[in-house]
């Protein structure tokens, strides 16, 4: 894999979701992960960030730190970079865990499937691995009101003071 690019968003924490999906490709069902985030850091100019509050998950990410990358696979190793010819990109994907398949995030994050349910009565009982390292990333969040939904312990973080900034 590439260098990472420089980091489009930052955090000083973040979740790790992880659900079940079946198979566009093989109809098993698979373990699929998302990241969540409960506000972070967002480069707006060359070296200018904006605190954007609220959760959110992410999708399309390009690039990892390699610290939070690795801490990422040791929980979820069907997490991994992945070429797609849908969307003509390289991106971090779940993949089946029987035959391999890149599940795609529009996929997952379509209304009514694992990472966009209908309604409180279609949620998933995520399995949830909060993270409390610095994360830098190159992702596109989105952004739902069923995330407040999500049972993410601490997830009311407000934008740290800069000099007590703990990463």
């Amino acid at each position: 894999m590439d260098p990472m690019p420089a980091p489009f968003l930052r955090a000083s924490c973040f979740w790790l979701l992880t659900g079940t999906a079946d198979c566009w490709k093989c109809s098993q069902s698979t373990q699929v992960s998302a990241i969540a985030l409960a506000g972070y850091d967002e480069l707006v100019d060359d070296a200018e960030w904006e605190w954007v509050d609220g959760r959110s998950l992410l999708s399309y990410i390009s690039g990892v730190d390699p610290v939070s990358l690795r801490a990422i696979q040791d929980v979820a190793p069907w997490l991994r970079y992945g070429r797609s010819a849908t969307v003509d990109t390289t991106y971090l994907s779940n993949h089946c865990l029987h035959c391999g398949a890149l599940q795609g995030d529009w996929f997952l994050a379509d209304a009514g499937s694992v990472f966009f349910p209908a309604d409180q009565s279609e949620m998933q009982d995520f399995a949830v691995y909060r993270f409390d390292l610095p994360l830098e990333i190159d992702a596109q969040p989105s952004f739902s009101g069923w995330h407040d939904w999500l049972p993410l312990a601490d997830a009311s973080l407000k934008k740290p003071s800069r000099g007590t900034e703990t990463r």
